[in-house]
């Protein structure tokens, strides 16, 4: 199964990856866990992104796929993509890289997502430069931009799935489940 999770920042994307991963055993990708550990290794990629992240703002489109397609490329029993694509060329450049089996798309309320963010910052044992409250709204202002048209692509290729993500996780965990056995 070729999986991806999109859904706004705090929606909960990573955590429903982590548990198909456990689940399925599909390969969870974070796009952005793979640029912060960059960026903390001091790598030239971590160097060429460490602004950006911090800042909030989207890697290149090109940079972004690269990643993604060397991260997915050796992966035979599946994968499960969380934090990309983010744009509509990001779309469209995975479509020419591989085949989705599906994509499903987590949707809250901007203050839910807020909270979660906020609560995470203030719980995590390790702190992200991407959660404070400055730099959520425009990640959140990003989100919103590119959403719709990245929804409407999927939706034409009839792979989009919607799923309420203010359930409880066992409810969100359940009906991503069923709609994957």
């Amino acid at each position: 199964m070729k999986l991806v999770i999109l859904g706004m920042p705090g929606a909960g994307k990573g955590t429903v990856a982590a548990y198909l991963e456990r689940k399925f055993g599909w390969r969870h990708i974070s796009t952005g866990d793979v640029l912060r550990t960059e960026v903390a290794n001091e790598s030239s990629l971590g160097k060429r992104v460490k602004n950006i992240l911090e800042s909030g703002k989207l890697v290149d489109d090109s940079l972004m796929t690269e990643i993604v397609k060397k991260a997915i490329e050796p992966l035979t029993s599946g994968f499960v993509l969380d934090g990309y694509p983010r744009t509509l060329r990001q779309c469209e450049l995975l479509t020419s890289v591989t085949d989705l089996s599906k994509v499903i798309y987590l949707y809250v309320e901007q203050e839910v997502a807020i909270e979660r963010l906020l609560n995470r910052s203030h719980s995590a044992s390790v702190r992200r430069s991407d959660d404070t409250k400055q730099v959520i709204i425009e990640r959140l202002a990003l989100f919103q931009a590119n959403n719709q048209a990245i929804l409407d692509y999927y939706g034409r290729l009839n792979l989009l799935v919607k799923i309420n993500g203010t359930a409880s996780i066992e409810t969100v965990h359940a009906t991503v489940s069923r709609l994957l056995s």
